[in-house]
């Protein structure tokens, strides 16, 4: 209801958020030969609590003087912990991301989508990180395979997954395989927060950015300063390139 209510320029949202639960959706641009399609998940309505109950965290302390400050730094070294004694996958852990309904609406969508040149796949948490340390699928593996399982076999072409909440500007390439095919991610964020702009995070999380780094082509393909994200499409090279700029619109990854 907040999403509608804050986005109210939109009619069909809110005639959406009427018929079905989450904000969800898909945009389709540009005619056959020069589609692009955009896919932008719910990772929040529907998802699982984490095997150690992170998020939780700072909704307990929210409000709460100098608790409600120090709460996501709690929530994120819950999260670091779980990751390095590799917890979700010795627990077979079976929490999930979107809910039955958007797992459903996703496989529509992508056979829908086969006669596009491009799929972007937007999820607001990052899909391919190897950093336990942020809100990931990593910490929901049956899903994450799910879900590269679920690219692969509907055969969707050029497919680039974006995401954003981490705080700093990365890509992720993993080598390429019969599960995740050639699935490339690219994060921006955040427009006015990142990761320089707090003396806590630029103390602690550099450190761990640089340690975390098998999802990453290059060990240093990644930026810790405001950022947003830019598409090109150059239909006569039929190339996408995903970009991650700088407040002054310089590319930087």
């Amino acid at each position: 209801r907040a999403y509608v209510e804050l986005f109210d320029d939109a009619p069909r949202r809110r005639e959406r958020a009427e018929e079905r639960r989450g904000v969800y959706g898909s945009r389709r641009f540009g005619p056959p030969g020069r589609r692009a399609t955009v896919l932008l998940l719910d990772t929040r309505s529907f998802r699982d609590d984490y095997l150690l109950p992170s998020w939780n965290v700072g909704s307990w302390c929210f409000g709460i003087p100098v608790l409600g400050r120090l709460a996501p730094l709690a929530a994120a070294a819950l999260r670091l912990v779980s990751g390095l004694l590799d917890l979700p996958r010795r627990a077979d852990f079976g929490g999930d991301v979107l809910g039955e309904a958007q797992w459903a609406w996703l496989e529509r969508e992508l056979l829908d989508a086969r006669d596009s040149s491009f799929v972007v796949v937007a999820s607001s948490v990052q899909v391919l990180t190897s950093n336990p340390t942020f809100e990931s699928w990593a910490h929901f593996p049956k899903a994450k395979r799910r879900l590269l399982a679920l690219l692969y076999a509907t055969n969707a072409s050029g497919v680039a997954l974006l995401s954003g909440d981490g705080h700093p500007a990365g890509v992720a390439a993993p080598a390429p395989g019969p599960v995740c095919g050639d699935v490339v991610e690219v994060t921006s964020s955040g427009l006015t927060h990142a990761m320089s702009t707090s003396a806590v995070t630029k103390l602690l999380f550099p450190p761990l950015l640089r340690y975390f780094h098998a999802h990453r082509p290059e060990p240093g393909a990644y930026y810790a300063d405001p950022n947003f994200g830019r598409l090109d499409f150059d239909w006569e090279a039929r190339t996408m390139t995903v970009s991650a700029l700088d407040g002054d619109g310089a590319a930087v990854l």
